[in-house]
């Protein structure tokens, strides 16, 4: 969820996406449980440095999500969910990359 701390933290807030409560409480939650757990084994308190992220999404669509959620006093439906989200993380100290490609859901 957003918040002001992590917005500042990581610069921009470009983490978001169309995404099924499934897919986004189950693995892309695993995804940023496991970059979290990295960043805390691999750190120290006098060795503080960040990894980088990159996320996207693919173009291909799995249909609409069905949404009753306001935005802006806007009632959003039929909002068109990727398919695919990919991401990558690079860590600077070891110089070493992995990366995602999930199931957006279903």
């Amino acid at each position: 969820s957003w918040d002001e701390v992590r917005c500042k933290a990581t610069m921009t807030y470009l983490n978001a996406f169309p995404s099924r409560s499934e897919f986004d409480g189950g693995p892309w939650s695993s995804r940023e449980k496991a970059v979290l757990n990295y960043v805390r084994m691999t750190r120290s308190k006098d060795r503080a440095s960040s990894v980088w992220m990159v996320v996207g999404v693919s173009t291909e669509t799995d249909g609409n999500l069905k949404c009753s959620r306001a935005l802006l006093g806007n009632t959003m439906q039929n909002v068109d969910v990727p398919k695919y989200v990919w991401s990558a993380m690079f860590d600077p100290i070891t110089k070493k990359a992995t990366g995602w490609i999930c199931r957006n859901g279903l």
